[in-house]
């Protein structure tokens, strides 16, 4: 006896007979003129008898004033003799007039994937996917760099991801000798400065996947769930993808730690002691400029005599190089790039030496260059001194334009135009309260005359200014602070916040320094006669009042005024010969902007003798200097200065960086462009997968064409049930050809060498499989996701005997490659392609082991890197392409199109509960001796009273 329950909703329906019933099962598992394979199951219609049990579970759904009757969901399990036949859903269509219930027993339309997660893109994936970066020897010390990278690059099994060399562009170097000379393009030498943004991660697909669902809830605030056949499958697990985000897109990398930079030097521009000038001691890179004066500036970030010497680059930030320029002049380069926008703590401190000679003999020599003539302070008893001419010193910037804008570096220290809209004017005589002096025109704004007083440079004077220190007054009295009484004669300077008083000037920078006000000099209002407050009219000045009531003077003003409890900013001389300084600003730098250090001073006085005084000198001086910068906040509004300038509340030099110190947050580098349900579609398209959800908040990506084995334990032996004489056969209607492959760039490197390399016969992974069917159409389907090619690059100094080799994959345009001479790297170094398509790779076992790429830290550690390959080698084998070869991904991942019969075979016998349960795809049928693939089940009854149908593909 045939015992049939059938459970809606989890409660067992009443039944008045198995028969009545009237259970016909149908299943269709194989389309071979499809790409891809199915289990849809589906009944023909049942009727279930009403019932006080079965009114209850539908809802009292046959009585007439009852809603909605046929807008319910019922979940369904159908049990033959205790084996579950069927898991779906049962679809309510009618209700008769005896008020039966009739309908169908359905697998239903799974959940997509777009319903869930909507538009979202893959950087949206909500929550964190953390990568640490803590040294576990050391908690509180993150690791370097190359520790960074080798601990994943090494760490066995499947980790989340792995940090390749992947040539999104020519790799960087720096010039031979200064200019435009490089070597070639293959070449990886001792030219080459690698940073950290080149070797962006490589994301496991399968663990992203995982990620994805894991950090996603549904509207109830209830996670979702993957698993599935896919997570078993070797090839899948060792899978990693390209990174592909803009080429401007700001990699979130842990800039807390890796952005901290500090290095000290020292620089003079005539490098003896006491001596003769003779040639070789001679600063070579200087320009002479002109501002209020004369002037002579060098940036000591690319001269002939500077030391620097790097402390700490945690994220090789600043590079170093020497080359030489002409005979035996050898200029040192040091480049520092800011590795990710945000605002960026600064210290900068130096000391200012001027150079003076104590034996006269020494005093009247010179050396000459272009006019200019290199000489000691006191040359002949001349005053080259602070209390004669100005010394200043700079950190600067390039705004990412690559220029530092030398030629017109001049003396930004000036209290006029163009920092203030202020000329100026003496009128000759003086207030009397503080005795400074009066002019002709107000209002008027300067500093105090003191050491933690704040000069703050203008963007229409200087725009690249970061920080700085001026000693020293010029002759000229524009050049001189009119409110020094005590020949203090040293200025802090700091780029201003905000916008230029010129508004003409576009510029603006953000930035904070602890500051005093500025002293105001305009019209003082008198205590006896109260009025009402003056406005000030255009261009700063002051309208026209009554001067019986006014009195000209001084006052302290708000302007400028900042607080920020930064360690103390300071600036003083010992004597006119000797003075040093410290200043701690808090700026917003941008991604790949330059830092350099500009060295400018007042031209120089010389004489012939007692009488006769010349221009045209450059003074020996000499310079000590440090400098540290730290990443501190991640957005402009933590700043609360004016666009004047002016602080409106306090600010903390202390809080904790908004930038990571010891992690990453993965989720941040995959795709930022591509939504979610497009790169898992894509993903399941390109090997053929099946995304489902076999239950609430559940879901399963499985290998859709798990090719069934001939096993004993896996064949269902039919030969005592059906007779092959009684068969029937029918066309697969297949198409002529099935075309496989992936998004082709033909203006790739890959692309364009594997043509030239292969008759014009390109490589794009793509393959096809002919039917044999002279009828059909052709069918194609390609992923979004592209072939990947390598290039061979070569370890070791241009024309080494034996330089290592690597093979890199390669993904960018041709462009870049197109010249084998290197002239135009300097160029083409700065295309990236970091926006083209993404590929898949394997990693093999063994590493390369590049040797020490940095040296700028303590520890000086072999980088090893990722040994990328298009093959996985393993005991599951598996080559990215679409070719027919028994291990590519059409023979794996489509094999039933691949080896199947011609047509249908049909046949008809009785199935038992168990063997129809069977009959999912994953098993053979056995008949008249040969094995056969069910491609449908039509018609099943579970009462076994008619014969079952089944559509087969002959295995071949």
């Amino acid at each position: 006896m045939t015992n049939i329950e059938l459970y809606i909703d989890k409660k067992l329906c009443d039944i008045q007979s198995p028969e009545k019933l009237g259970v016909r099962l149908n299943r269709v598992l194989i389309n071979p003129a499809e790409l891809s394979t199915k289990d849809a199951q589906y009944s023909y219609s049942i009727t279930i008898p009403a019932t006080p049990t079965n009114d209850a579970i539908f809802g009292y759904a046959n009585v007439e004033e009852v809603k909605n009757k046929f807008n319910h969901n019922y979940k369904a399990l159908l049990y033959v003799n205790s084996i579950l036949i069927f898991d779906g859903r049962f679809k309510l269509s009618e209700i008769d007039a005896e008020g039966s219930y009739k309908g169908n027993l359905v697998v239903p339309a799974k959940k997509t994937i777009k319903e869930i997660f909507g538009e979202k893109k893959m950087t949206e994936i909500e929550g964190s996917w953390d990568l640490s970066f803590t040294n576990p020897d050391n908690e509180n010390e993150p690791l370097t760099i190359t520790e960074m990278l080798n601990k994943y690059n090494t760490e066995p099994g499947t980790p989340d991801c792995i940090f390749p060399l992947v040539l999104y562009g020519l790799l960087p170097k720096v010039s031979k000798d200064g200019e435009n000379s490089f070597s070639g393009k293959a070449i990886w030498d001792k030219y080459v400065r690698l940073g950290i943004e080149d070797f962006p991660p490589s994301i496991n697909c399968l663990n992203t996947i995982k990620k994805i669902f894991e950090n996603s809830k549904d509207e109830k605030g209830e996670e979702y769930h993957i698993g599935g056949s896919a997570f078993e499958d070797a090839r899948l697990k060792n899978l990693y993808m390209s990174y592909q985000n803009p080429t401007n897109y700001q990699q979130e990398w842990n800039w807390g730690y890796l952005g901290r930079m500090k290095l000290k030097g020292t620089w003079t521009n005539i490098k003896n002691d006491n001596k003769d000038i003779e040639a070789s001691h001679l600063e070579t890179e200087f320009y002479v400029t002109q501002g209020d004066c004369e002037h002579v500036a060098v940036n000591l970030f690319n001269a002939r005599n500077s030391d620097i010497t790097v402390l700490e680059d945690t994220g090789s930030n600043i590079s170093q190089s020497e080359h030489e320029k002409g005979a035996n002049r050898i200029i040192k380069n040091t480049h520092i790039v800011i590795p990710t926008s945000g605002l960026y703590k600064v210290k900068f401190g130096a000391r200012m030496k001027v150079g003076t000679s104590a034996e006269s003999k020494y005093k009247a020599k010179y050396y000459t260059i272009n006019d200019t003539r290199f000489s000691y302070s006191n040359s002949h008893d001349a005053n080259n001194e602070f209390n004669s001419s100005r010394y200043e010193l700079k950190l600067i910037r390039d705004r990412g334009n690559g220029d530092f804008d030398m030629t017109n570096s001049v003396i930004d220290g000036i209290y006029y135009k163009n920092n203030h809209n202020q000329e100026m004017d003496k009128s000759g005589g003086t207030d009397r309260k503080y005795n400074f002096p009066l002019f002709a025109t107000s209002p008027k704004y300067f500093p105090q005359a003191n050491p933690q007083a704040i000069l703050f440079v203008d963007p229409c004077q200087n725009p690249n200014i970061i920080s700085g220190f001026r000693w020293g007054k010029g002759d000229e009295e524009v050049s001189q602070h009119p409110l020094d009484k005590n020949d203090f004669y040293c200025n802090i300077l700091s780029a201003k916040n905000g916008l230029s008083w010129d508004k003409t000037v576009d510029t603006v920078t953000y930035s904070a320094v602890n500051s005093l006000p500025y002293w105001r000099y305009g019209i003082l209002q008198e205590d006896e006669e109260p009025t009402e407050p003056t406005e000030e009219g255009e261009d700063g000045e002051e309208s026209e009042v009554d001067e019986a009531t006014r009195e000209y003077g001084y006052e302290m003003s708000d302007k400028f005024i900042t607080k920020f409890d930064s360690p103390e900013n300071y600036i003083g001389k010992k004597n006119n010969l000797d003075g040093d300084g410290l200043v701690h600003t808090v700026i917003w730098l941008e991604k790949g902007e330059h830092i350099a250090l500009s060295d400018v001073t007042d031209i120089g006085v010389w004489r012939e003798g007692s009488r006769h005084k010349y221009k045209g000198a450059y003074i020996k001086h000499e310079v000590e200097f440090e400098i540290e910068i730290e990443p501190y906040k991640l957005n402009k509004e933590w700043l609360t200065v004016n666009s004047d300038g002016t602080g409106t509340t306090k600010m903390s030099w202390n809080e904790e960086s908004d930038f990571n110190m010891d992690k990453i947050n993965l989720i941040k580098f995959l795709p930022s462009g591509q939504k979610i349900d497009d790169w898992l579609e894509n993903f399941c398209k390109a090997f053929n997968l099946d995304l489902m959800q076999p239950k609430e908040n559940e879901f399963e990506l499985n290998v859709k064409q798990i090719r069934p084995t001939a096993s004993a334990a896996s064949v269902i032996d039919l030969d005592g049930k059906a007779s092959i004489n009684q068969r029937t056969n029918q066309s697969l209607g297949l198409p002529s050809e099935f075309q496989l492959g992936f998004k082709v760039n033909q203006e790739e490197e890959g692309y364009f060498r594997s043509k030239e390399l292969n008759g014009e016969i390109a490589e794009d992974g793509g393959g096809s499989f002919i039917t044999g069917n002279i009828d059909g159409q052709v069918v194609t389907q390609a992923s979004n996701f592209s072939y990947n090619w390598f290039k061979k690059i070569y370890k070791g100094e241009e024309n080494a005997a034996n330089p290592m080799l690597l093979e890199l994959p390669v993904i960018t345009n041709k462009q870049i490659w197109e010249l084998n001479e290197p002239k135009d790297y300097g160029e083409m170094m700065k295309k990236l392609y970091t926006d083209y398509a993404q590929r898949f790779w394997y990693k093999a076992e063994k590493p390369y082991n590049v040797g020490i790429v940095w040296s700028n830290t303590d520890k000086h550690i072999e980088l090893l890197l990722p040994h990328l390959s298009n093959s996985l080698n393993k005991q599951d084998t598996l080559t990215l392409d679409y070719y027919n070869n028994p291990s590519s991904i059409l023979t794996i991942y489509f094999s039933i199109i691949a080896t199947d019969d011609s047509n249908y075979t049909y046949i008809e016998c009785y199935l038992t509960p168990d063997e129809y349960e069977q009959m999912d795809g994953s098993k053979l049928v056995k008949l008249n001796g040969d094995l056969y693939y069910v491609a449908a089940v039509e018609g099943y009854d579970p009462m076994g009273r008619n014969k079952t149908k089944l559509k087969l593909i002959r295995k071949v």
